[in-house]
């Protein structure tokens, strides 16, 4: 086997069995191009459940497959779990995997080709979202087959869903690996500040993964000051469209954001559709009318009483006349 295409696959986890569920969908690719090391970051007081389920699975796997355990500290957080990962991690190529996530068998070849062909230093496919019995594809942004993608593209998309990732190693700890200070959107900050240090990134319009939507993960959103703060930097500085096209940006996102908050933090919710109405087009500001009449079921007053108004002031107006007739 070349060992060029031998791939060190990182999965954090604090719940052994979502990474035993990880794992056996690594086991299942149908990788013959080299050999795939599984590194688990775990929770400490979880090896020993982990171990046990290697033990007995070890017996049935081929040659090609090695798993190595790293203990850490309970809720360390996604990104130092992933840099204490690649520290570990013994090949050139690297891929990560979340372990509320599973792959689709043919990922890390159909991956490996595009890497190959194309030359580029990461590759980001689409995934498929699952929530209940519904299946939707994620992101929709590209109608191209593949994309060479750069920062402007990465954060209008919020492109990169970890677990789709296959990258050269180099070009993540050349540029400092995920930002510890971030509790979202670090995947995302670390994709842009590779392009910005001149490696190149390429979509993949296929999905190649599947994400358990729950409601931990549809619901959570610590909307932590250094995430904003980036978040805000990105908008202004890394964009150099036009004024009018910023400020549809802004607006998608800052919808983006009420809508994540809408049932678990109403009034700040409320702050950031207020902004997505003022700064978007009629598009936008139909969405957020659309939002609040779902959010009237939360019965949160301050909610209803500025859908209420926002209602008041559109019935006078063409926009509202418009809504109605596009609705």
């Amino acid at each position: 086997m070349n060992k060029n295409r031998n791939v060190s696959i990182i999965i954090p986890s604090i719940r052994p069995h979502l990474f035993i569920r990880a794992v056996r969908s690594v086991i299942r690719q149908k990788y013959k191009e080299g050999v795939l090391e599984i590194i688990g970051v775990i929770d400490k007081e979880k090896v020993d459940i982990i171990e046990r389920f290697i033990h007995n699975t070890e017996k049935s796997l081929e040659s090609k497959y090695k798993m190595i355990l790293v203990p850490a500290s309970e809720r360390v957080g996604p990104s130092i779990a992933r840099n204490v990962g690649l520290k570990n991690a013994s090949y050139e190529l690297v891929a990560f995997l979340d372990d509320d996530d599973i792959w689709l068998r043919n990922k890390l070849s159909v991956q490996l080709k595009i890497l190959d062909r194309y030359g580029v230093d990461v590759i980001i496919t689409k995934c498929i979202n699952k929530l209940d019995s519904i299946f939707y594809f994620y992101p929709k942004c590209f109608t191209e087959a593949f994309k060479i993608i750069d920062g402007k593209d990465i954060f209008l998309c919020s492109l990169g869903l970890t677990s789709t990732v296959l990258a050269r190693k180099d070009a993540i700890l050349g540029t400092g690996g995920f930002n510890p200070d971030l509790k979202r959107g670090e995947d995302v900050e670390l994709w842009i500040r590779i392009t910005e240090n001149g490696y190149r990134i390429g979509f993949l319009n296929i999905p190649t993964m599947v994400r358990y939507l729950h409601e931990e993960n549809v619901t959570k959103s610590s909307l932590d000051s250094n995430y904003l703060k980036f978040f805000i930097n990105e908008s202004i500085r890394n964009l150099s469209y036009g004024a009018r096209f910023k400020k549809e940006l802004l607006a998608n996102n800052f919808y983006g954001i009420g809508k994540r908050l809408v049932y678990t933090d109403p009034v700040l919710s409320s702050k950031f559709l207020s902004l997505a109405f003022s700064l978007g087009s009629s598009n936008i500001r139909k969405k957020v009318i659309l939002l609040r009449l779902v959010s009237k079921a939360s019965g949160n007053k301050n909610v209803l009483q500025e859908l209420y108004d926002i209602m008041f002031k559109l019935t006078a107006s063409s926009l509202w006349r418009n809504n109605l007739e596009q609705v």
